[in-house]
């Protein structure tokens, strides 16, 4: 009704949101990934002239499935955005704490960024377009992999961080009845030759 009635400018909607899907879920226990997806849409049909704005702090566990989360951004761009955009994403790294920040990374886990940055390259269109992604969400996201790229834990500090993410996820799943193995197939290699540290 206060949109409605032009007696407020800008409704802009803040929510965090990591991966697609299980993983994301995993992430932030607790997330309910459907109704979580249901309330952005009943938002955006419902109050017109309304934006949301996805806050993506990128961590290690948010690697696998990025270009899901990428396609689903172009999903409900597709379904609302119009003249201008109603749906904006920032992509800020994880520093703390250390055991979750992508900075665990191996070369295998910076060729599939890569892979995932050159597949959002195909939808890039400068200025405003309503189907794609800017020039400046791009850069951003080239951004966040050249930062994961050139400040990789090495020797000892890499060992005890992939270390103290397998005992974290150990932890995570006897507490919460979570399964990481089964939600994160990808990183079973990691897992199993980090716990053998």
């Amino acid at each position: 009704k206060l949109k409605t009635e032009n007696k407020i400018h800008r409704i802009e909607l803040f929510t965090s949101v990591d991966t697609w899907g299980p993983q994301s879920e995993y992430i932030r226990n607790g997330f309910d990934m459907d109704k979580w997806l249901s309330n952005i849409d009943l938002y955006l049909s419902k109050v017109p002239g309304t934006m949301v704005s996805l806050m993506i702090t990128f961590c290690f566990m948010s690697i696998p499935n990025f270009k899901m989360l990428l396609d689903k951004i172009l999903e409900l761009r597709a379904k609302y955005n119009d003249r201008y955009p109603r749906i904006e994403f920032d992509t800020p790294y994880l520093i703390e704490p250390p055991h979750l920040s992508a900075q665990l990374a191996s070369d295998e886990h910076i060729a599939h960024l890569n892979d995932t940055l050159a597949y959002m390259k195909q939808f890039v269109r400068p200025g405003y377009a309503p189907l794609h992604f800017s020039q400046t969400e791009y850069e951003k996201f080239e951004r966040v992999i050249r930062w994961i790229e050139n400040n990789r834990y090495q020797g000892d500090i890499l060992r005890i961080n992939r270390k103290d993410f397998v005992k974290f996820v150990d932890e995570h799943d006897k507490r919460r009845g979570t399964d990481f193995l089964s939600t994160f197939p990808e990183l079973e290699k990691d897992y199993s030759e980090w716990k053998n540290y």
